[in-house]
């Protein structure tokens, strides 16, 4: 693990999840979180791009961590169960290793400062996720929640790239799909929006 954190300086919990190790990349994702949440001062904010209908999506920019959280109810058009998005979940954690798909980390019960979030977020999730989320005075308690590396959408990338930068995300958004298929992952909806990008030269599934 030494020798991989001296080439991929940038890697924290990431090491560990590929590998195996859920548990101990859980705790370093942890670690790192709480410690950025003492030295940081921006606000948990909506993300950007298309609202998803199943979950809430919301960003800390300075650590680059997007967090989400079921809504209460789902579109009539959406024919998926909160049972199954989990299963999702479970099955990108213990099943994909073609670094297709984002790692996600899992929290119950967390609590979160209610003076770090944005007053326009806290009145979306007081509308629409009330069931997943209490809150308090002085704390946001989230009763389940997935975190996972902030990405850039690929519909959002797409609108402002070159056409040689076109060329090569279209490109890597076919690959993708092929090598989610051979992982026998396929995803419910091939929308842009549902993949995304942490740099110009990684695109993953979002799930």
């Amino acid at each position: 693990m030494s020798y991989l954190q001296t080439i991929l300086p940038g890697k924290k919990w990431e090491l560990f999840t590929p590998i195996g190790f859920y548990k101990h990349g859980k705790t370093e994702f942890f670690r790192g979180f709480r410690k950025q949440l003492g030295q940081s001062n921006d606000f948990f904010r909506l993300s950007e791009g298309i609202k998803g209908q199943v979950m809430i999506a919301f960003t800390l920019v300075s650590f680059q961590t997007a967090f989400k959280v079921f809504k209460d109810k789902f579109p009539a058009t959406k024919s998926v169960s909160r049972e199954e998005v989990r299963a999702g979940y479970q099955l990108v954690k213990t099943h994909d290793r073609v670094r297709r798909m984002a790692d996600t980390q899992e929290f119950r019960f967390l609590e979160l400062p209610k003076n770090r979030f944005h007053p326009d977020l806290l009145d979306e999730l007081s509308r629409v996720a009330s069931v997943s989320v209490n809150l308090e005075s002085a704390v946001v308690v989230f009763k389940h929640l997935y975190t996972e590396r902030l990405m850039m959408p690929l519909n959002i990338y797409i609108a402002q790239c070159s056409s040689f930068q076109l060329e090569q995300v279209l490109e890597d958004y076919g690959k993708a799909i092929k090598e989610l298929a051979a992982a026998n992952i396929f995803p419910a909806d091939m929308l842009l929006k549902n993949f995304g990008l942490t740099r110009p030269d990684a695109l993953f599934s979002r799930l």
